[in-house]
């Protein structure tokens, strides 16, 4: 479910400490012709990588879950949200933090650990889930988890042994993942040779086995292959052990011979893969409960109010005006409030406690029982917002409230990289003080030092994240509150969708065209800053004037 996984990620650089179902599907070049082409044949030849199979499993689990909440609720879902939900397993994909542990793998017959290290790192992804934990850390372990699952198919010889469907053990608490070759069996002939394919080398004793690949690792300790064992290697150009008995491999990974000497079983192992993400996906859903895989996965039709606000003494007419309009929100039917709601409180005293609930009354109540801090010498707003994206459902809109520029610019750079992995809007509401001026912190008032927010001022960070991000920006005077915070109503009217985004002008005078069609109902067009005169000009050639209130056509 963002970017950390990139379409050329540097397979070779991490070959000599691991190999797994690829990463993407044309690693950087190697040296020679012979393993050029090599890599052209597993792009041409549409090798499954890790990327190809999450994405598939996750659909194939929200279908199934689209379903169900159609069926439960008569809701009509449409493709953008399995795009969605695809995209937050693969943005947050595990596979560079596997790292060459071989229990990450399952290699060198390290199969019962390799289970055992799943049931663990399950427990604890059920346990945070159930416990309201945070969205962006639950993704991650479920993306190691998955990453995991997947290369048991291409790395044991379970599709060697001719088994017909997945390993429905794998994973799972309290079950085995079947027998597995001891150390004195052998389990492999030699290939004819020790590079490219090789057929019928696994032999058939019924244990499960997997490969030995130079350059791995048990608690920082080297792992080789036993020499004169009938072991059997991964195999592929980038493992050293291909050339101790049993020469060869079976890795299953690409479709390549230069990789996978057992590239003829890919599909197989790949639709296997396929098939046991989508389960265990599935299994930690239920595990979960309705609630919280919807919140997860971001399959509720409504949109999580998201809200990270200052609670410095300063703010206390804001937080007044706040708590006044979220208590219209329990005078809603029950199907146009928001899905959750996620509260992120910081001041100077630091940031938290980070509540999260689905019940308006709750949520009011949090909202209500808030302390004021006194003191402006540090504002945690950057932190705040980095613990909102990383607490909030994917896609979430997030309204900070603050009265002072932050402090903590230093996180600014990964608040962008952490909000873009989510695809979050921030959506700011700064406002001025007595003076009529935003305020500064007293640690704030020139620019941050180091680095690129070496150029930024403190208020330009807040800016810059709210202009990257898509969302809103609104510089309002201490009496001017009360209206803008009708900008919340964005986050209960779950039907709304933002159609353009025009930011810093700089020009006495502009114009913007943007196109609508018949799904448009209602247009909202919100401008802020100085404005002096604005006109709305309809498809059918109407003229409304923007500094009125409101225009209906």
């Amino acid at each position: 479910m963002t970017r950390l996984l990139s379409a050329l990620l540097a397979l070779l650089a991490l070959a000599p400490i691991t190999q797994s179902f690829l990463p993407s599907p044309i690693p950087p070049s190697l040296a020679g012709t012979e393993r050029l082409q090599c890599l052209l044949r597993a792009a041409v030849d549409l090798t499954w990588t890790h990327r190809n199979i999450t994405e598939e499993a996750v659909k194939r689990a929200a279908v199934r879950r689209f379903r169900a909440l159609a069926n439960d609720r008569r809701v009509n879902y449409g493709p953008d949200e399995l795009d969605t939900v695809a995209n937050v397993f693969i943005k947050f994909h595990g596979f560079n933090a596997t790292g060459a542990g071989i229990a990450y793998h399952f290699d060198a017959e390290r199969l019962a650990e390799a289970q055992k290290l799943l049931q663990v790192r399950h427990q604890q992804l059920v346990t945070s889930l159930v416990a309201g934990g945070r969205a962006g850390s639950a993704l991650r372990l479920l993306a190691l988890q998955l990453a995991a699952i997947q290369d048991f198919y291409s790395h044991s010889s379970w599709i060697d042994l001719e088994k017909n469907e997945i390993n429905y053990a794998l994973g799972m608490p309290g079950q085995e993942v079947g027998a597995v070759a001891g150390p004195g069996d052998s389990v492999c002939s030699d290939c004819d040779s020790a590079d490219g394919s090789c057929y019928n080398n696994v032999l058939r004793q019924g244990r499960l086995t997997s490969g030995y690949l130079s350059g791995q690792y048990i608690s920082g300790v080297t792992v080789s292959k036993p020499a004169n064992s009938g072991k059997c290697s991964h195999g592929g150009v980038t493992d050293r052990s291909r050339a101790l008995p049993a020469v060869g491999g079976i890795s299953k990974d690409s479709m390549a011979p230069c990789f996978s000497p057992h590239h003829y079983s890919h599909s197989r192992a790949a639709e296997f893969a396929i098939q046991a993400s989508e389960r265990y996906i599935s299994a930690v859903l239920a595990a979960t409960g309705e609630q919280r895989a919807d919140w997860l996965l971001r399959l509720s039709p409504r949109q999580c109010l998201v809200l990270v606000l200052d609670t410095s003494q300063s703010m206390e007419l804001t937080v007044a005006a706040l708590r006044q309009r979220t208590a219209r929100l329990a005078q809603l039917e029950p199907q146009l409030r928001p899905g959750c709601f996620v509260l992120v409180p910081f001041s100077g005293a630091g940031v938290g406690p980070v509540q999260v609930t689905a019940s308006v009354a709750e949520f009011q109540s949090q909202l209500d029982s808030l302390p004021l801090v006194p003191g402006d010498s540090r504002r945690l707003g950057v932190s705040a917002l980095l613990s909102a994206v990383d607490t909030a459902p994917a896609g979430s809109d997030i309204y900070l409230l603050t009265d002072r520029a932050p402090t903590d610019t230093a996180f600014h750079l990964h608040l962008l990289q952490l909000a873009a992995d989510a695809t979050a809007r921030v959506n700011l509401i700064l406002i001025s003080s007595t003076q009529g001026v935003f305020g500064a912190s007293a640690a704030g008032r020139g620019p941050s030092e180091g680095g690129y927010e070496a150029q930024l001022y403190p208020i330009e960070v807040y800016k810059n994240v709210s202009k990257a991000t898509g969302g809103l920006l609104l510089e309002v005077g201490s009496n001017q509150v009360a209206e803008a915070l009708q900008i919340l109503d964005l986050a209960a009217n779950n039907s709304k969708s933002t159609i353009f985004n025009r930011y810093d002008i700089g020009f006495p005078s502009f114009s913007s065209t943007f196109g609508i069609d018949q799904t448009v109902s209602q247009l909202e067009v919100t401008v802020t800053g100085s404005v002096t005169s604005g006109q709305l000009v309809s498809p059918r050639g109407r003229r409304f004037d923007l500094r009125s209130p409101q225009v209906d056509d």
